[in-house]
């Protein structure tokens, strides 16, 4: 923004010397005519219907010809819907320029009341990711087609578009500082207004210190629940797991009634080793085996 202003400064400078070394010369500028485009009526095609009438009007203006040869030349520069428009109309509905002018206006302007397009421009604000400008501008446009509908209906446009950009800027903080603004010079223009707006903007951006969104802060908040819970988890599991070992250890040590009457009752009262009752002990088989040969030996 500096440099652009003393670049502006710079060239200012060089104008005036330039105005200062030539002001012996003397020149007069006269425009080149604007050539007026044909209007179809065709929407998204050329330009509107508003604008068609205000370059018409002018070049009517300057001729002065009959009513007739305007209508005439009015009709030359239409085309498409609009040319077909202005043919089937009854003769005596269109015997002058203005009676053409609000054919076309009634038929291929702005379906919208005044008082509809004005409500619609009051509610307007400023998106959040939506740019200064771009903001000026969709007011601008919705302000300009209310005076094309109805050029009285808003007194003082600049004043009024002026206050609401300063009354539906996004940010609070540049809400608050533009109304001081425009307390401070009430005369103050629009482009002002929104050029200061830029600037203090900008300012912020960069001196202010960055703050958390409201987002970041939910995320953080998030964050933080999510942890904790996981925590949690974390000594259920370990609780869960310390449980399972103790019964698993429950489990190896304990013996039912059942199991333990089993193996006494399989306990070998020969030997007392488990696994086998008397009658199958084999070392009572050996022991009855050495006694009978002891006494057949004895006999002998």
């Amino acid at each position: 923004m500096e440099q652009l202003k003393e670049e502006l400064d710079a060239l200012k400078l060089q104008l005036g010397q330039i105005k200062k070394d030539d002001s012996s010369q003397k020149f007069v500028f006269t425009p080149k005519p604007r050539k007026v485009e044909k209007f179809s009526g065709r929407k998204g095609e050329g330009q509107s219907v508003y604008e068609f009438i205000d370059d018409i009007v002018r070049v009517l203006k300057t001729r002065p010809t009959s009513n007739e040869e305007k209508v005439d030349y009015l009709i030359s520069h239409l085309d498409g819907p609009a040319k077909e428009e202005i043919r089937y109309r009854a003769p005596s509905l269109k015997k002058d320029p203005q009676q053409v002018l609000d054919i076309l206006r009634e038929t291929f302007g702005e379906k919208s009341t005044a008082s509809e397009l004005t409500a619609d421009f009051y509610s307007t604000k400023q998106e959040e990711n939506q740019s200064l400008q771009e903001f000026s501008h969709v007011l601008m446009r919705k302000l300009d087609k209310i005076g094309q509908v109805d050029h009285t209906f808003i007194s003082e446009p600049e004043r009024t578009l002026r206050n609401q950009f300063a009354e539906n800027v996004f940010d609070k903080w540049l809400r608050r500082e533009l109304k001081k603004s425009l307390r401070s010079r009430p005369s103050i223009t629009f482009n002002e207004l929104r050029e200061e707006a830029v600037v203090l903007s900008l300012d912020r951006e960069v001196h202010s210190p960055r703050r958390t969104p409201k987002h970041e802060a939910s995320v953080y908040t998030e964050a933080a629940s999510d942890s904790a819970m996981v925590n949690l988890i974390k000594e259920m599991r370990d609780e869960l797991s310390s449980l399972r070992s103790e019964v698993k250890e429950l489990q190896k040590t304990k013996s039912t009634p059942k199991e333990w009457t089993q193996r006494k009752e399989r306990k070998c009262y020969e030997c007392h080793e488990p696994g086998h009752l008397k009658r199958n002990c084999p070392k009572a088989k050996t022991v009855t085996l050495n006694t009978d040969c002891l006494l057949s030996r004895a006999g002998q």
